[in-house]
């Protein structure tokens, strides 16, 4: 065992490994949590669970800066100079 945390995101609809099957193939690891994305396929198609799993890396990585902004806020985008 490496020791480390690990994390495994799986689609609860993908093509070659859905969370029951990994969760099975990842019990050899003891500090491995798989995480199953419901509603998710493969390849994270969707704008939503795209979303979804950012916000889980950043809860695991920087708690602090969990959840992610959904929108980006209206000063960045006006009334600042364009520093190119």
């Amino acid at each position: 065992a490496f020791g480390r945390p690990l994390t495994a995101l799986v689609p609860e609809f993908d093509d070659y490994l859905r969370p029951e099957e990994a969760k099975a193939r990842f019990a050899r690891v003891p500090q491995a949590e798989v995480v199953g994305v419901e509603g998710a396929k493969h390849l994270w198609v969707g704008e939503p669970y795209v979303r979804i799993v950012l916000n889980e890396i950043v809860r695991r990585v920087n708690p602090a800066a969990h959840p992610l902004p959904h929108e980006v806020p209206h000063e960045m985008l006006h009334g600042v100079p364009d520093e190119g």
